[in-house]
C-alpha cells in the first residue's frame, strides 16, 4: 500500500508540474530521455567484461521485474486475451526488439563511443 501511495503522489506531482510549465515540458522530457540514452550508451561501451547477450539478458530481467511491480501497484493489466491478433503482434514486436537490442549492444562494443552514442 505504501508503494501505491507513493505512485499516486508521484503522478499527482508530475501532473501539477505539467500544468504549471506546459510550454517547455516536452523539451524537458526530450532532454531527460537523451541524457538517459547517452548514459546507457556509456555504460554499455565501458562494460567490457560482459558480452552484449548477457547485458541484454540482465536488462530484460530488470525491465520485467520493474514492469511487473508497476502493474501490481497500478492494478493495470496490459496483456490482451489469448488468441487475439494483438497478442501475436506483441510477441513479434518483442522478438524484433530483442534482436535489435542485441545488434545495437554488439555494435556499441565494437565501435568508438561517439559513433555508438549517435546509434543510440
Amino acid at each position: 500500500m505504501a508503494a501505491k501511495r507513493l505512485y499516486v503522489k508521484l503522478v499527482t506531482t508530475i501532473d501539477q508540474f505539467d500544468e504549471r510549465h506546459n510550454n517547455w515540458i516536452p523539451y524537458a522530457y526530450a532532454l531527460l530521455a537523451s541524457l538517459f540514452l547517452a548514459l546507457s550508451s556509456l555504460l554499455v561501451k565501458y562494460n567490457k567484461e560482459f558480452p552484449a547477450f548477457e547485458l541484454i539478458y540482465w536488462r530484460s530481467i530488470f525491465i520485467l521485474l520493474v514492469t511487473n511491480w508497476f502493474m501490481k501497484i497500478t492494478g493495470d493489466s496490459t496483456y490482451p486475451p489469448s488468441g487475439t491478433p494483438t497478442l501475436k503482434y506483441l510477441i513479434l514486436r518483442s522478438l524484433l526488439s530483442g534482436l535489435q537490442s542485441i545488434m545495437l549492444f554488439t555494435a556499441t562494443h565494437l565501435i568508438n563511443l561517439g559513433e555508438a552514442t549517435i546509434l543510440f
